[in-house]
């Protein structure tokens, strides 16, 4: 079919260039075509376009055909096959490469200025392509060219672990200690391996081969401790991952004069980021090569500030790490460490990590520290079960009596959260069962609000007050009557002697509360066999009997705390509170005792439509 000049313009058009719509169908034939209607319409771009579009795709039958009508149509000076030339060497073309040097390609050219833009992709060629940098060496190719990150090619061979590459770079005369952009040197990337840095992703066995450039990279002289623009060397890459490989890289580094104590512009040391990854060996050979581990602030701010290697071991909790650092790192008893130990302890007790904690302590941290509440370790270890941190703390000499700011003890906390080992290591080192919070709440309230039934008998039998009231008047009977699931807990509280006619600040006993609480009426008729008054009226003039039929609470909930339990009185609901009402009643309870407002228990159940109720109170002739 003839080829028509319209029909070239269309293609122009579409593709461009009409060279280029003739490689996409990739056909010589067509090729030729268009070259007998006229190469010179062709530019030089058609012909660069042309020639590079063809080298990329390897189709070195079409680049015979274009590369005499171009190099007869243009110069001499061949610079028009720069950009095809970068272009196969790049996709690893090699036979199209040798076409093009025989050609007259001259890969010394990328050197000058106005050429240089053809060839950004030459770094990675002759990293990546060892049989093209072979050629291409031989052909000319200027060896440190940098592409427009300012990277060569040795830059990319160390990234890739290509040892050999290397190797022929540096034999070949290449630049060495090159930064790029970014300030990073050629050994920066060989220390970055399994860091996602261009696509490229590394697996184990090729890291073998980026220890081998490390130690080749090394052994020509190259500088071990040149910063990026973040202030990190190759040595803070090694540092901060985990793994043999890198330990041993780390090792070589260290033993070739790397500087171990040159810190990041966010003030990061090696032997910091080793302490964050937890890599147990590499903390060791930074210590042993003189990595300080000493706790001291270079520019006079507070110490408690300072984001040192034992800090963040402490917060990532690893222990071994810990305690490397603490060997190394002196004694931490200076009373001028004391906020940073403090800070050290707070980290491991959040955590729970009772041997960090202990390594702390053992280490000389300040005994007397508490957080931000107030809580001492000894609230902490409470609060979290570390036992043997609660011990150990004790035969050091922390304060057992030692309040937060919410006036609870240790104790408190360790009948509050429901740990009897601790309560009974604390009563035994002496801790006062009578200091109540401030609310007045003691360990006994305490724990009778949680339902700990093994805190609970351990403070009854050492003595605590079983009818100690908080500042609401409530005893822990009180408590423990107006919650749910009562019946053990008032029984435990009635043996050892609570007083079940104490009344609370608005006058109300702990049978006011039980007539209210959610539960049978089991702990109703406990509390009525064991002397309850089922007639005794709070300040109010309301008696039990008036509680179960308002449905009401009759207290507010009292804010008391973190370590006290506020108590719950829903509404009375379900046919649990007639039995209640009938408990009373058959307790001689007054179903027509009025309260300041003139209201008897009938008043307030047909206040509320309670039916079974308004129905149990006048069927026994209650009007």
């Amino acid at each position: 079919m003839p080829l028509h000049r319209r029909a070239i313009k269309h293609r122009l058009k579409q593709y461009g260039s009409v060279i280029l719509w003739a490689i996409d169908r990739g056909e010589p034939s067509l090729i030729c075509k268009l070259l007998a209607l006229g190469e010179t319409e062709f530019t030089r771009e058609d012909y660069m376009c042309a020639l590079s579009e063809a080298a990329y795709e390897g189709n070195d039958e079409i680049i015979r055909i274009l590369l005499p009508a171009a190099l007869r149509a243009l110069d001499p000076s061949r610079d028009v096959l720069l950009l095809p030339l970068s272009s196969a060497a790049a996709r690893g073309r090699l036979s199209t490469v040798r076409i093009l040097l025989e050609a007259g390609a001259d890969p010394a050219m990328f050197a000058l200025p106005e050429f240089s833009k053809y060839g950004d992709s030459l770094p990675q060629a002759l990293a990546y392509r060892e049989m093209i940098a072979r050629v291409l060496i031989e052909a000319g190719v200027p060896i440190s060219y940098r592409d427009h990150w300012g990277r060569t090619a040795l830059h990319f061979a160390a990234l890739k672990g290509n040892a050999t590459t290397a190797r022929l770079l540096l034999d070949s005369g290449i630049d060495f200690s090159v930064a790029d952009a970014y300030g990073q040197t050629e050994i920066c990337f060989a220390a970055t391996m399994a860091i996602n840095i261009m696509n490229l992703n590394f697996t184990e066995r090729a890291h073998a081969g980026h220890e081998a450039v490390l130690k080749l990279l090394i052994d020509r002289g190259v500088e071990l401790s040149t910063a990026d623009c973040n202030g990190a060397t190759a040595l803070h890459r090694l540092c901060s991952k985990t793994g043999t490989i890198y330990e041993r890289m780390v090792h070589t580094m260290v033993s070739a004069g790397a500087n171990v104590s040159i810190a990041t512009l966010d003030g990061h040391t090696p032997l910091y980021l080793a302490a964050a990854a937890g890599s147990l060996r590499t903390v060791e050979i930074l210590v042993n090569a003189g990595a300080s581990a000493q706790i001291a602030s270079p520019d006079g701010s507070p110490v408690s500030n300072l984001q040192t290697p034992l800090k963040v071991a402490v917060e990532k909790e690893h222990e071994d790490v810990v305690q490397i650092l603490l060997e190394a790192g002196g004694d931490l008893a200076l009373p001028e460490l004391a906020d940073y130990t403090g800070g050290l302890l707070q980290s491991a007790c959040i955590n729970g990590n009772e041997a960090i904690a202990l390594l702390l302590l053992e280490a000389g941290a300040d005994l007397s520290w508490a957080d931000d509440y107030g809580a001492n370790i000894l609230h902490h270890a409470a609060l979290r079960s570390l036992e043997r941190l609660a011990k150990a703390s004790i035969d050091l000499g922390v304060d057992v009596s030692a309040q937060d700011i919410y006036g609870a003890t240790p104790l408190v906390s360790a009948a509050f959260h429901g740990k009897p080992t601790i309560a009974r290591l604390l009563l035994d080192a002496g801790a006062d069962i009578f200091a109540p919070d401030e609310d007045g709440r003691t360990p006994l309230h305490a724990a009778v609000g949680n339902h700990f039934v093994s805190v609970i008998e351990l403070l009854l039998n050492a003595g605590a007050p079983v009818s100690a009231q908080d500042l609401c008047g409530n005893t822990p009977l009180h408590v423990a009557a107006s919650g749910s699931e009562a019946v053990p807990l008032v029984t435990l509280l009635l043996h050892a002697g609570a007083d079940v006619s104490v009344t609370d600040a608005k006058g109300g006993t702990a049978l006011h509360l039980a007539a209210a609480a959610p539960d049978d009426e089991s702990v109703v008729s406990l509390l009525l066999r064991s002397g309850a008054k089922a007639n005794a009226a709070d300040d109010d003039g309301s008696t039990a009997l008036h509680y179960v039929a308002s449905g009401e609470d009759p207290h507010e909930t009292v804010h008391q705390g973190e370590y006290s339990s506020a108590l719950y009185l829903p509404p009375s609901i379900g046919p649990e509170h007639v039995a209640i009402a009938q408990a009373l009643l058959w307790a001689g309870g007054d179903p027509t005792s009025i309260n300041k407002n003139g209201e008897t228990a009938l008043d307030m159940a047909r206040m509320r439509g309670d039916q079974s109720l308004i129905g149990l109170l006048e069927g026994i002739g209650v009007d």
